[in-house]
């Protein structure tokens, strides 16, 4: 982009790099309008940063012999189990002891079904993100659990990637591409934004409807529930979950 071009955009884009421009470049219309309706200009550059940074790292994962992937995969849960225990040392055993709004029933998620039903989950947390983007969203408003949603958004994003991957078609590519960035931004929102609320934190999150930016009196509770570490954990184990069960139903399919 020149600098006449930087100086007629919009002050988030002035803040990327050539390659950053070019990634926002390609990305279907579409995508850019629903960008502008549902994200922060201020909250942009970080992140389209993520997302080019977890496409590219999801991406060369993928290229990994299987047995090195399974390998990845048990480091991160112990990673995992690790960062639980810092978690606890930083005062968070309120929060776990507390009720937790989805239980292994609610994950309704099985080899039945099908694209068009991961398709309405997504949809529907789509259209609700689309009218209510709080600064702390509670998982008690979405219109399915928390864990069900993550699991849809990871196993469409798996889908397009392996069609982007197969199909020759341009501009089918991009389209998958393109649906791929979206759905790596929807797994970022959630994870990082929505969580279980603790009943005595349900009065002061709803109060943070309408605020742009944390106040003074809502920074404990922005350092109690938002934990980017914690967030990046929980969306590579769904990740990790969609592949596995994945290998598992093609291990059946193929069993005699």
């Amino acid at each position: 982009m020149s600098n006449t071009e930087r100086a007629g955009a919009g002050t988030w884009l002035r803040s990327l790099t050539e390659a950053e421009l070019a990634y926002w470049r390609a990305k279907p219309q579409a995508e850019k309008d629903w960008w502008n309706a549902n994200t922060k200009p201020e909250n942009r550059p970080e992140i389209l940063r993520t997302e080019i940074s977890g496409k590219g790292a999801h991406e060369r994962f993928l290229r990994l012999p299987l047995f090195t992937r399974k390998a990845i995969g048990k480091q991160l849960e112990t990673r995992a189990d690790a960062a639980r225990i810092r978690l606890r040392q930083r005062g968070y055993e309120i929060a776990e002891k507390a009720p937790r709004i989805e239980t292994p029933c609610e994950f309704s998620i099985s080899e039945s079904t099908t694209l068009e039903d991961y398709q309405n989950i997504l949809s529907a947390f789509s259209d609700l993100i689309a009218d209510h983007r709080p600064l702390i969203g509670d998982c008690s408003i979405l219109p399915r659990p928390k864990k069900t949603i993550l699991y849809a958004i990871c196993w469409l994003r798996d889908h397009f990637q392996t069609l982007e991957a197969e199909i020759e078609d341009i501009t089918l590519r991009d389209k998958c591409s393109g649906l791929t960035s979206t759905l790596n931004f929807l797994l970022t929102h959630l994870t990082t934004d929505w969580h279980d609320i603790a009943a005595e934190d349900k009065e002061a999150v709803e109060r943070l409807r309408g605020f742009e930016s944390f106040p003074d009196w809502a920074l404990p509770l922005k350092a109690k529930y938002i934990n980017e570490e914690k967030a990046a954990e929980e969306a590579c184990e769904m990740t990790f979950q969609v592949m596995k069960d994945k290998e598992d139903q093609e291990k059946r399919r193929e069993a005699p």
